[in-house]
């Protein structure tokens, strides 16, 4: 799991358009974590985790943004 945290970490980062202040961050990190842990009840491989976790994070973006 931790593997996939950190493709997540890469894949959301590399997004950015902008440096993020360090709180913002810690709750990117706390929400990948999160749906990581949701993901991984289904025993799902390591990049389909990450893959879903960067899809959850994006769509909870698109949703507050709309």
């Amino acid at each position: 799991m931790s593997e996939a945290c950190v493709m997540a970490w890469r894949i959301l980062e590399a997004g950015q358009t902008t440096i993020c202040d360090e709180r913002a961050a810690t709750i990117l990190r706390r929400n990948i974590a999160a749906a990581i842990l949701e993901l991984a009840a289904s025993g799902i491989d390591r990049e389909t985790l990450a893959h879903g976790a960067v899809d959850r994070i994006i769509a909870a973006r698109r949703f507050r943004a709309g």
